[in-house]
């Protein structure tokens, strides 16, 4: 398991499905079955009450919730190369990505699928997720190891996994469905999000590049999840940080929203890079920036947002208590009724719950000293601690989805609404989002008067 430090001769070939988690072509596939993130959807929208009261408030099959079409989505999952020779091997081996190899079972490429990627799995969007000789966690960690690896063993291993997302990214862009002009979602987590920025600031960023002009062009939106991003991430001025929840990109500029939820409130946040020795080789900034999942501003250090609503949190994806979602609801139940846990069966988001805030470029949830708030979030954190890093530290890190799972969805299908009116609009664009369908005509308005003006602009000057 593992190449050791040492590249398979032969990179991935992109043109073969066996090198993807997810495409499209496995929809009909009972052997991707557990991959398919189009069939994780919530079946009920809960509520909490301070007595930790559990309340269905809507019913659904999950659709009614928000509803996009008619875009492309590219998924880079994280690091999931937790198996138990973790510490010995640099990057997986495609072999490794294709058995799922992992530590968790119930965090691996398939439940990231499920977890993730199903947040922009609305009626018409297609994704496509690719295996990736992933750098293991020891190369963020090196002291993590008895060898103490150097950076450049480090640095070694995350171009390796670089290099195949750069190349399964352009494969991704040959096979999809673009002659209709579906518009582009990238989306990651972590070591995912890690890749995709540097594909933003090397392939999207160039002004003179024709590749960088088409890949803007195609651009809706980029969620860049659980890896930090910063003003100095994007040297030029053609990819900036979401200020409104109705931002998208165009040929001149890319949009990106980032967040890592460091943390409860005064704890964590932008230090806990700075505490961990031996990583400026993998640092993305100095200058972190967060956007807010609530109301999806951007702010970085020396800002600090309002504090969010809890009214305005769509919802975070129920988990089991002491585990992360499982694959399937027969797993789900399989625990449930054995004894060992104590959760719900059901795919559910508990809505209006969490409260949050950006401060200095770092997301925080608020108000966990509420017993009730507390009770619920204790399940979606993980202690650093246990990870050997001696920092005490509670995160969010591996539920960073999983919070703002209904928030991203809601957001995606409003973005790819206003990005298909203002670019397609010669074509019927099935789905609809519920209650947003007039805000998004009086954005797509706006957004269309501003983009004319620049052209009579252009063509006076010329």
């Amino acid at each position: 398991m593992g190449n050791n430090n040492k590249a398979p001769v032969l990179p991935p070939n992109y043109d073969e499905d066996a090198n993807w988690a997810w495409i499209p072509a496995f929809k009909d596939n009972p052997a991707k079955s557990e991959y398919n993130p189009h069939t994780f959807q919530p079946k009920e929208i809960i509520k909490i009450d301070d007595n930790l009261t559990t309340t269905v408030s809507v019913s659904s099959n999950g659709n009614d919730i928000n509803t996009g079409a008619g875009a492309d989505v590219f998924y880079v999952h994280p690091t999931t190369y937790l198996s138990a020779n973790w510490y010995k091997n640099s990057n997986h081996t495609m072999d490794d990505e294709r058995k799922d190899v992992s530590y968790w079972k119930t965090y691996s490429i398939k439940s990231c699928l499920k977890q993730h990627a199903s947040a922009f799995a609305a009626e018409g969007n297609e994704i496509w997720a690719p295996y990736y000789r992933q750098a293991s966690i020891r190369m963020y960690h090196s002291w993590l190891s008895s060898d103490r690896i150097d950076a450049s063993s480090s640095e070694r291993a995350f171009q390796l996994a670089y290099e195949d997302v750069r190349s399964s990214y352009y494969n991704f862009l040959s096979r999809r469905r673009s002659e209709d002009g579906r518009g582009v979602i990238i989306a990651g987590h972590s070591q995912g999000s890690m890749h995709l920025i540097r594909l933003l600031r090397e392939e999207f960023s160039p002004t003179v590049q024709k590749s960088a002009l088409l890949n803007r062009k195609q651009l809706i939106f980029a969620y860049l999840v659980g890896y930090e991003c910063g003003a100095d991430s994007f040297p030029g001025k053609n990819i900036l940080a979401s200020k409104s929840p109705t931002d998208v990109g165009d040929s001149d500029k890319s949009k990106y929203a980032h967040f890592s939820l460091m943390g409860i409130k005064g704890v964590g946040g932008p230090s806990y890079f700075h505490k961990i020795p031996n990583i400026n080789h993998i640092r993305q900034t100095t200058q972190p920036i967060a956007t807010s999942p609530i109301t999806w501003k951007s702010s970085s250090v020396g800002a600090r947002q309002r504090p969010t609503e809890k009214k305005d949190h769509v919802g975070a994806v129920e988990v089991v208590r002491g585990v992360y979602p499982s694959l399937t609801v027969g797993e789900i139940e399989a625990r449930t009724t054995s004894g060992s846990q104590t959760a719900s069966s059901k795919q559910r988001l508990i809505t209006n719950f969490v409260r949050t805030q950006v401060i200095d470029g770092c997301l925080y949830v608020i108000d966990t000293e509420e017993s009730h708030v507390n009770h619920v979030m204790y399940d979606y954190r993980n202690n650093v601690n246990s990870f050997g890093l001696g920092l005490k530290l509670f995160d969010y890190h591996l539920s960073e989805y999983l919070v703002f799972w209904g928030d991203i969805r809601k957001n995606a299908a409003e973005r790819i609404k206003i990005w298909n009116e203002l670019n397609v609009s010669a074509r019927s664009v099935p789905g609809s989002i519920t209650g947003s369908t007039s805000n998004v005509q009086v954005v797509v308005n706006k957004k269309r008067k501003k983009r004319d003006s620049k052209e009579k602009v252009k063509h006076k000057r010329r």
